[in-house]
């Protein structure tokens, strides 16, 4: 899981990469820890919950490849007002049913929640940080054509030696994510490195020094844990 920083506003911005669990701050969270588009669906829904005594006004959007906004994708209702120990539903629609992805592997955009406290909460707050907390997830269109992905997919990643480091390479059409990673025993920080294998491609692991196995586990499609794998080095 991974914290960075961003401006909104004139206001810091606590944001979290989510992996693993549901996972919620300030007393909002998210029912998922990704959404998933597949067998050519054109919406789905996401819930997000306030387990505090205040309420929230939250806004969501759907983010691409460059932080801006995703067309072709809309969030119903993009921006609300969260009650003290409520639940909202939301419905994330596909305006054009994918027209503008590939058909031959995953895509994959971000669902970014921001949630701003009530006044009064703003008022109490000790730090900037607390004037705003925000979750990003992953939501990945998968074309119909490719069915949820299982062991196959997950034991599909090839390592390489490239000099003093190791490539990892996927040869799959899925966005792979990595829960745990080992080389030659030793546990790999997947805040400090890549965490996350592109379809059909490569990610470098610079000064490993001397690695000759490695074990990974990969997060499935419901946040969950896949089960250890172990490859060796070509």
């Amino acid at each position: 899981m991974t914290m960075f920083l961003k401006a909104l506003g004139g206001v810091a911005l606590a944001v979290w990469c989510v992996t693993g669990a549901v996972w919620a701050a300030g007393g909002v969270g998210l029912n998922k820890t990704r959404v998933i588009f597949s067998n050519g669906e054109r919406a789905e829904s996401l819930a997000v919950k306030n387990n505090a005594a205040a309420p929230w006004l939250v806004q969501v959007r759907v983010l691409g490849e460059h932080e801006q906004d995703e067309r072709s994708m809309v969030v119903t209702p993009p921006l609300f007002r969260l009650e003290a120990n409520g639940q909202n539903n939301l419905r994330i629609l596909s305006v054009d049913n994918g027209a503008g992805f590939p058909t031959d592997r995953e895509s994959l955009r971000y669902v970014q929640v921001t949630a701003i406290p009530s006044s009064s909460q703003a008022k109490d707050a000790v730090s900037a940080l607390a004037v705003a907390v925000g979750f990003r997830i992953k939501l990945l269109w998968r074309p119909k054509a490719l069915p949820e992905p299982g062991k196959k997919a997950f034991q599909n990643v090839k390592y390489q030696r490239q000099g003093t480091g190791v490539q990892a390479c996927n040869g799959t059409p899925y966005y792979l994510s990595f829960n745990r990673l080992e080389m030659e025993g030793k546990s790999i920080d997947l805040n400090r490195s890549p965490s996350m294998l592109p379809p059909f491609g490569c990610v470098q692991y610079p000064n490993m020094g001397a690695v000759n196995r490695i074990r990974w586990s990969l997060i499935n499609d419901y946040g969950g844990d896949s089960g250890w794998f172990e490859h060796a080095v070509q």
